[in-house]
């Protein structure tokens, strides 16, 4: 009985002890303060796109297509 009593005992102290880590640990934070700011860079260059998608696609055909003519 007092075996499995010490068995009960240390696995609480496990668990205890991982729910604290968990809490307590903020390695990674920074990865996620990164992956943030990267989000809102690409959402913004999608807004940007969204709204002069037709000049932006005109420009980029007649680059392409004065390119393909010097060849």
């Amino acid at each position: 009985m007092q075996k499995l009593k010490n068995k009960l005992c240390a696995l609480d102290l496990k668990v205890r002890m991982g729910l604290y880590n968990l809490m307590n640990n903020e390695d990674g934070d920074t990865n996620f303060i990164s992956i943030a700011i990267v989000l809102v860079i690409v959402l913004a260059i999608a807004v940007v796109f969204i709204g002069f998608r037709d000049e932006i696609t005109e420009k980029v055909t007649s680059a392409w297509d004065s390119m393909m003519d010097k060849l």
